[in-house]
């Protein structure tokens, strides 16, 4: 069974793709880890992306949501035509532009490890 780990903290996660570059140009993405009621939306959002595989505006909003809910920020990350992008909750379904559809799936996994723990590892 897994449980939810402690608030106040934030994990760095640097996507794959990324982890050959140089560390000053590497995406890092600020992963905060939520409440037990923003981890329930955010999972709920979850849901959406996997019923709604053949409507791309949704699955869209729902990462957008999913990134509203849990990134504080991140850093050396580009959009698709160069120009660097500094992570704001408002300027969230910016991502869209600088984000592959893996890399969207990446970060979404990210984003529930980092939420989720093992008993066994909570144990240590």
């Amino acid at each position: 069974m897994a449980i939810p780990v402690g608030l106040n903290r934030v994990n760095d996660y640097v996507l794959k793709s990324h982890k050959k570059l140089p560390e000053d140009q590497r995406a890092v993405f600020k992963i905060k880890i939520l409440t037990q009621r923003k981890f329930a939306k955010v999972v709920s959002l979850f849901k959406v992306i996997e019923d709604e595989q053949e409507n791309l505006d949704k699955i869209n909003e729902a990462f957008v949501e999913i990134c509203k809910a849990s990134l504080k920020t991140c850093k050396n990350l580009y959009d698709d035509e160069g120009n660097k992008f500094e992570y704001s909750y408002k300027e969230a379904d910016r991502l869209l532009d600088c984000l592959t559809f893996s890399e969207i799936r990446e970060l979404n996994s990210a984003i529930i490890e980092t939420n989720i723990i093992s008993e066994e590892q909570a144990k240590n």
